[in-house]
């Protein structure tokens, strides 16, 4: 297993910066997602999603704005003057800001997101309810301390063949290429092909575990 000592403290350092210099808007707390945070690391790869929670912002709000872009605009302020940086990936947007920076050597990607504070996955969800279709997408990065929850419950063989999965889309898909699959999505599908191969055979491996991956995405989706 690879030592992920020095990028979490990378990723704590600028948390803690976050936690304590960052007042703008009242943060209730920041949780750590991406790989990092779901134990899928692919060695080499550090990315990390960071999601501020906030009882400042109001989802209602977000909605007349149709994005978190009054928010992330002062994240972006925040990070130029924290840490110097003034050059963001291709990604940055007005729901994130995306940006790579170093620390002791390791080299992170980071994806700075925020979102209205929940109590609980109904209420989200009862919230969603409300919305239509179109509107549900801006609101993906409020799930995602239930979603750390779910990885936590991951079998660690699960996660060991999502890093390969996220390894080969490295390696045939660049960042920037169309109809890259997200990380998300993938790491989805691979815990389901886990989990059904380990029902259908005993001691299931690799080759049981690519056989259903593959059964669950030839669907005229992906044809």
């Amino acid at each position: 297993m690879e030592d992920l000592t020095k990028p979490r403290a990378a990723v704590d350092q600028i948390v803690s910066r976050l936690e304590t210099r960052f007042r703008n808007f009242n943060i209730s707390e920041i949780v750590k997602a991406g790989s990092l945070g779901h134990g899928t690391v692919v060695p080499g790869h550090y990315d990390i999603d960071l999601v501020l929670y906030s009882r400042d912002i109001s989802a209602r709000v977000v909605c007349s704005y149709n994005g978190f872009g009054n928010w992330t605009s002062q994240l972006k302020e925040f990070i130029e003057r924290e840490f110097g940086i003034t050059s963001y990936t291709p990604g940055y947007n007005n729901r994130s800001v995306q940006f790579k920076c170093s620390y002791k050597g390791v080299n992170l990607s980071v994806d700075l997101l925020v979102s209205p504070f929940w109590s609980n996955p109904r209420e989200f969800y009862q919230f969603l309810e409300s919305l239509s279709r179109e509107r549900r997408d801006i609101f993906t990065v409020c799930a995602s301390k239930w979603q750390i929850e779910f990885f936590k419950r991951v079998d660690s063989q699960a996660k060991e063949y999502i890093r390969r999965a996220k390894a080969w889309r490295n390696k045939y898909f660049g960042a920037d290429v169309p109809g890259r699959p997200s990380s998300y999505l993938m790491s989805l599908l691979v815990v389901k092909a886990y989990e059904t191969a380990n029902r259908r055979y005993y001691g299931a491996g690799p080759r049981e575990v690519t056989t259903e991956l593959m059964s669950l995405v030839k669907t005229p989706l992906f044809e």
